[in-house]
C-alpha cells in the first residue's frame, strides 16, 4: 500500500521552517474547496507494508482523484491529510 500525506498548519505561531504565505494560500484552498468533502478520522494506522510518502501540499492535491477518499485528522494547530492507494500514484 502507498500512503501520501501532508500537512497544512491552521496556527503557525510556532512553527520553524515554513513558507507561512504558501502555507495560508493551501489553508485557505483546502478549507474553501476541499475540506467538506474529506473523511474527519481520529488517527492512521500504517500496516508493516504500507510506504509513507510525505507531499507538499500542491503534490498531495495532484495525487486525489476524489476528495471522497481523503482522511483528515485535525487539531487546533494543523490538518495533516492522508490518500491511501493499492499502486503508487
Amino acid at each position: 500500500m502507498y500512503l501520501y500525506k501532508t500537512t497544512i498548519f491552521r496556527d503557525t505561531t510556532d512553527v520553524i521552517g515554513i513558507d507561512v504565505a504558501q502555507n495560508d494560500a493551501d489553508k485557505s484552498d483546502f478549507e474553501t474547496n476541499y475540506k467538506a468533502s474529506t473523511v474527519l478520522v481520529d488517527e492512521v494506522i500504517i500496516a508493516e507494508t504500507t510506504f509513507l510518502t510525505e507531499l507538499t501540499y500542491a503534490a498531495f492535491k495532484s495525487k486525489v482523484a476524489l476528495w471522497s477518499d481523503v482522511k483528515r485528522i485535525e487539531n487546533a494547530k494543523k490538518y495533516i491529510l492522508h490518500i491511501l492507494s493499492s499502486t503508487s500514484l
